[in-house]
């Protein structure tokens, strides 16, 4: 649920609120002590000061008014958990970035055999709960999938796929989509478990491609190059990076300034 409703929506609730008051005949301090506040907030609904979604609802609530649905009814339930993302997201908006929720077949190599290539589903949809885009990675075939909020620096024609749990934290920077484009490209950051309890920062290219509606059913797992989609894929990671979608630094000795024997 939102945390907070925009000036508009609370100016609407407080004039839902004084003039259910009227009809109720209740005081100030009656309405305040049925919902658990002071009157100083009753009187802060009312004048449409209050932006907290709760304090808003249990107000409203004390005179039997549902208030998502009367926001809804009063076509303000789009700005309402659904407008802009938060600032700390990147403040982008379901109106111009909508578009990107659908199924995303996600493509990267295996990191520990390089010649062949995880293949999963990533689901982006938006969380009108934050409000914001999230994702959520399934048909893999490892216990690992990942789901996190999506973030969108404004001006930035990348946007950021974060996982945070417990300290952890995987990042993936890649492409938005654009004009008529489904593919979009970059960089996964995370570890890799090498052996044991022995894990160590790993970069590989990734891809997300959309997919279309009546789209057959994929296989989702690991493969390698008997599969038929296995040449298709392996070209789309290849031009990532040969064709400076992304830009991987990785100097040779010869960058460094030495000999690689020495």
């Amino acid at each position: 649920m939102p945390q907070r409703l925009t000036e508009e929506q609370a100016k609407f609730a407080g004039n839902l609120v004084r003039d259910a008051q009227k009809v109720a005949g209740l005081t100030n301090a009656q309405i305040a002590d049925k919902a658990g506040y002071v009157e100083k907030t009753v009187r802060e609904v009312k004048k449409g000061q209050c932006l907290m979604h709760k304090t808003v609802g249990d107000v409203c609530g004390v005179f039997k008014i549902d208030l998502d649905e009367m926001l809804r009814r009063a076509d303000l339930s789009e700005q309402y958990g659904g407008g802009n993302a938060p600032a700390s997201l990147g403040g982008y908006s379901k109106g111009v970035y909508g578009h990107f929720a659908g199924n995303y077949k996600t493509i990267r190599p295996a990191y520990d055999d390089l010649s062949r290539l995880k293949t999963y589903r990533t689901v982006i949809e938006w969380d009108s709960s934050v409000p914001c885009l999230r994702f959520t990675e399934t048909q893999r075939s490892d216990p690992y999938a990942q789901n996190g909020q999506i973030y969108i620096p404004p001006s930035s024609a990348f946007m950021y796929l974060m996982t945070i749990s417990k300290g952890w934290i995987r990042t993936v920077l890649v492409s938005q989509l654009v004009s008529h484009s489904s593919v979009m490209r970059g960089l996964i950051l995370s570890q890799f478990n090498i052996s044991g309890a022995h894990y160590a920062p790993v970069c590989a290219p990734i891809i997300y491609v959309k997919e279309k509606p009546n789209e057959d059913m994929i296989a989702y797992g690991e493969i390698g190059a008997e599969d038929k989609h296995y040449k298709g894929y392996a070209r789309l990671l290849w031009e990532t990076i040969s064709e400076t979608y992304v830009k991987v630094a990785v100097p040779s000795a010869h960058h460094l300034g030495f000999a690689e024997d020495s």
